[in-house]
């Protein structure tokens, strides 16, 4: 069992824009980060990131989460894992 002060604590450490970036193209659009969302395909980008929040949301298809939740969604990683690899 992991902490959940630990997983704050990771989450508010580790750049979500830092780690997304390395798998999607980002634009910087003001605060926030703009992309087409990894998990539909869509013409138009409707998927944000909120960099000083540390959550990412896709306007279409309504996933969003944490940097955890992304690479457990994306990288089919376990749980586990994704704090590892953090």
């Amino acid at each position: 069992m992991i902490n959940k002060s630990f997983l704050d604590s990771l989450i508010k450490k580790v750049d979500i824009v830092d780690i997304i970036s390395k798998y999607i193209f980002l634009n910087k659009i003001g605060n926030n980060y703009l992309s087409k969302c990894p998990f539909h395909f869509e013409k138009t980008p409707s998927f944000i990131i909120n960099n000083s929040k540390q959550y990412y949301y896709c306007f279409s298809c309504k996933v969003h989460g944490d940097v955890i939740q992304f690479l457990i969604d994306y990288k089919k990683m376990s749980f586990l894992d994704s704090v590892r690899f953090l």
